[in-house]
């Protein structure tokens, strides 16, 4: 009968911990490799921004991520002061900052979900001979002591919840410019009526609540940054953010005519000051300052050829985007705010206060950590379960095999509820998907050194960017190999290089010029003789 008991124990533990062992598996992303960046939930639309602010001045850069827009992009940017600036800035300016400066990612809870398996054995085993001999080991007491344990077990798997914190009546077009794929126009205007007949008449699409929302920033002194893809842009559409510098006395990103589409959006903020900046409803995720330092590109220079970069600073991690770091100075502070606000949360602008700095670096959780950490919760509240029910067999009479048999229900829906109520609350606090953004950045990179280092030492026979895709291709080849064996390298060549690897190869007047991102997205730019020497290089040794 006893080794009847034990069996029918096993049977039904087996099967609950099958069940919670599948429940952690089944969405698992597969390995993860070097380079990651964090991504958004598909289907939310989400906002990227950068401000600067130094001086009084705000320089602000812009990018909504829209899927299959075309040529139909069209935004109505408020301003609180006419600006000084308006540029176009490479398609990789803000993804690229969102995969140098990242909080860390908490990627699973394997720890806790096979030590929460172990600690509902041990307990398992202890209710049956306690059941079986009646011992003293469930006295209330120790009972309460265990829940206190089991609860602290599982406090420490929930993730923090806290956050820190032509033109028409009434209207006069301040200027026009063309900035890459836009052409926008500056406007200032005495009602909303103008504005949105303005507006209206240029293809824009005016809803009541953004006229309502218009008249409200002309009655603040505002104006408007009108912005559209030009006619002039011809074939695929490649979004790029907007970098636009006006006077403000204090920073602010405008929101309000966002949230007039009633709709959720995930917000990306980073904001560049002398102080630590803290936005209402938007989480801190990172916070560090910033200082300016020498870059070895070394793939590049090992050999001794000459390279220029943009000035890099470094603090979490290099930055030395071309658009961002020439506006960055020494002992800057880099903080990056992140929310999905709901449409009640942006009806008024976002101000961004600054305070004293404080160093900062917020632990989110990947979907697999909320998977596992909600496991293990899930194994703790079935303990929790059976501790309450094991009175009730002692008093009853019943073995362990027939307490699970008739009320071992009870722990599984307790679990159930347990692991849904813990993804909750990952979700809320912020569960992130991790991506690989480039499998082979390392090779990638490493092939243009041995492409560059084989064309110096022998003359090409074929025109210079012809042969540089040939040789470079045929390294890409050899470096880079996935698990299967099979190369995976889509074409790197790019007109506006995003990628670690990527580049664009011009022709100037003084030969060829080479821009490549390197494995930490600072983008290098190597000269090449019009014979293929590199500046720098030394004499091309005499081929054999």
């Amino acid at each position: 009968m006893k080794r009847n008991q034990h069996r029918h124990a096993g049977l039904f533990l087996g099967i609950l911990l099958f069940a919670f062992l599948a429940a952690g598996s089944a969405h698992a992303d597969g390995k993860f490799f070097r380079r990651t960046t964090i991504a958004d939930e598909p289907g939310i639309q989400t906002q990227r921004a950068l401000i600067v602010f130094r001086d009084r001045m705000q320089t602000l850069f812009v990018q909504s991520d829209l899927s299959n827009a075309g040529h139909d992009i069209g935004w109505l940017l408020p301003l609180p002061s006419e600006p000084t600036a308006i540029e176009a800035c490479p398609a990789n300016t803000l993804h690229g900052l969102a995969a140098i400066v990242r909080p860390r990612v908490v990627e699973s809870h394997w720890g806790p979900l096979l030590a929460s398996i172990v600690l509902l054995l041990l307990f398992l085993a202890a209710g049956e001979d306690h059941l079986a001999q009646g011992p003293s080991f469930f006295a209330p007491w120790r009972v309460l002591v265990l829940l206190v344990v089991l609860f602290f077990a599982a406090s420490l798997l929930l993730p923090s919840l806290g956050t820190a914190g032509g033109g028409g009546s009434g209207v006069s077009v301040v200027r026009t410019k063309q900035a890459g794929i836009y052409d926008t126009t500056v406007l200032r205007g005495t009602d909303a009526q103008g504005v949105a007949d303005w507006l209206q008449s240029s293809g824009f699409a005016v809803s009541d609540a953004a006229r309502s929302v218009i008249g409200d920033y002309i009655d603040a002194g505002w104006c408007f940054l009108a912005a559209r893809v030009s006619a002039k842009v011809t074939g695929d559409v490649t979004q790029h953010p907007l970098k636009v510098t006006f006077p403000a006395a204090e920073p602010i990103y405008p929101m309000r005519l966002t949230g007039v589409d009633a709709e959720p959006i995930v917000l990306d903020l980073f904001v560049i000051a002398e102080q630590r900046a803290a936005v209402p409803n938007l989480q801190t995720w990172t916070c560090n300052t910033y200082r300016q330092t020498t870059y070895d590109p070394v793939p590049f220079t090992r050999n001794g050829f000459a390279c220029d970069v943009p000035p890099v600073f470094r603090g979490l991690g290099h930055i030395g985007l071309p658009a961002v770091s020439p506006l960055m100075w020494d002992g800057c502070v880099l903080t990056r705010l992140h929310a999905r606000l709901r449409p009640r949360q942006m009806r008024a602008d976002l101000p961004v206060h600054l305070q004293p700095y404080q160093p900062h670096r917020a632990r989110l959780q990947s979907r697999q950590a909320a998977i596992t950490g909600s496991s293990a919760v899930a194994m703790i509240a079935a303990g929790l379960a059976l501790a309450g029910l094991l009175g009730i067999a002692k008093q009853r009479g019943w073995s362990l095999p027939v307490l699970l048999y008739r009320r071992g229900w009870i722990p599984v829906v307790v679990a159930v509820l347990a692991g849904g109520v813990c993804l909750m609350v990952y979700a809320r606090a912020g569960v992130v998907r991790i991506d690989p953004e480039d499998r082979f950045p390392w090779q990638r990179v490493r092939a243009h050194e041995i492409a560059l280092t084989q064309l110096h030492t022998e003359p090409p026979t074929a025109a210079y960017p012809e042969a540089y895709r040939a040789e470079l291709a045929r390294w890409l080849s050899e470096l880079a190999v996935t698990e299967d064996g099979h190369s995976d390298l889509p074409s790197m060549e790019q007109t506006d290089p995003q990628r670690p690897g990527e580049y664009r190869l011009e022709q100037v007047e003084a030969g060829w010029r080479l821009t490549v991102i390197d494995s930490n997205l600072v983008t290098v730019t190597v000269p090449i003789w019009p014979d293929g020497r590199l500046t720098g290089g030394g004499e091309r040794e005499p081929r054999e």
